[in-house]
């Protein structure tokens, strides 16, 4: 019932690494017996090839949800219904954008300097009313409200926050975890960008493009600032919003805290170098000593690589 192997984190002359059986008193799973401690940690740290101990235990908390928190099935079954909202609005906001509303994705295309490639990476879509009432015949009331996507009135309705709106998942591991959405060029709509509800079954993440282990990562503001660094080649890292919030900085903290620069380009507007100020002040609190780069004043990221290409250097 129990199978040994030589451990890849423990340089031990003995097989402490075993695999337990479904018969095993233990119950089927891996155990480490090398000395020290967080052996499930530095086994995954190992084999994902991270060393930051933040971004394991994010990982564990994602895929272990009821081991890590202790939730009970129904929470568990309520998650799994929020994220298939997510996944499937995702779903038909994409298809919507390249089918249906080709003008929109020429919108992005020309306003953007985005090709057509990067937008179906992004999973940038289009959420239209016609496919916020789709997600209302195929969910229940309570997933929808659950995935943040939609909102429950005083006369017992619901309405999608992000309809007839740009959408920008925020994904993580093949899965979107929140999304955020900007109204067009042309609409009389008053909040440029909106983002889903927080609720107890979604979860805000970074807005973020970290496909490699560079020795590098911008901080940015906006969507498209956030893609414009990622189609320049560099990991970058947003929460989407122009003045970070305390829980957003110790988000950004646990992101660089093993990256050897960082870079933050946030807007050239007042607000946007206040927001760069704060961040790099509680970067340097963590020892993480970033670069501020600052830009014209009525400039951001996605325009000024819009005029000069996308060598940032």
């Amino acid at each position: 019932n129990r199978i040994d192997y030589f451990c890849p984190i423990h340089d031990n002359e003995s097989g402490d690494l075993s695999y337990y059986t479904a018969g095993h008193q233990r119950g089927e799973g891996f155990a480490c017996h090398g000395q020290g401690g967080d052996k499930a940690i530095s086994l995954l740290m190992h084999c994902k090839g991270w060393d930051d101990t933040d971004r394991a235990l994010e990982w564990i908390r994602e895929h272990f949800p009821e081991e890590e928190h202790n939730i009970d099935q129904e929470e568990i079954d309520r998650k799994k219904e929020a994220q298939k909202v997510l996944d499937k609005a995702t779903e038909i906001a994409k298809d919507t954008l390249f089918k249906q509303r080709e003008d929109v994705l020429e919108e992005i295309k020309e306003r953007r300097s985005f090709e057509e490639e990067h937008i179906k990476e992004a999973d940038i879509g289009f959420l239209s009313r016609d496919d916020a009432e789709l997600l209302k015949q195929r969910f229940s009331k309570q997933a929808l409200v659950d995935s943040g996507l939609f909102l429950e009135t005083d006369d017992g309705d619901i309405y999608c926050n992000l309809k007839n709106r740009k959408t920008f998942p925020y994904r993580r591991n093949g899965s979107t975890k929140y999304m955020g959405g900007g109204k067009l060029e042309d609409s009389d709509k008053d909040n440029k960008y909106k983002k889903t509800f927080q609720t107890d079954y979604n979860k805000h993440i970074l807005y973020e493009f970290r496909e490699s282990e560079k020795d590098s990562v911008i901080i940015t503001e906006g969507f498209t600032d956030t893609i414009s660094a990622w189609i320049a080649g560099y990991n970058t890292i947003s929460p989407a919003t122009t003045q970070f919030r305390s829980q957003d900085v110790e988000k950004v903290q646990r992101a660089v805290k093993s990256v050897e620069t960082v870079y933050i380009i946030n807007d050239g507007d007042e607000a946007g170098q206040e927001g760069a100020e704060k961040t790099a002040k509680a970067l340097l609190e963590e020892k993480v000593e970033p670069e501020v780069i600052e830009l014209g004043e009525d400039e951001d990221l996605d325009d000024w690589t819009v005029e000069n290409g996308y060598d940032i250097q």
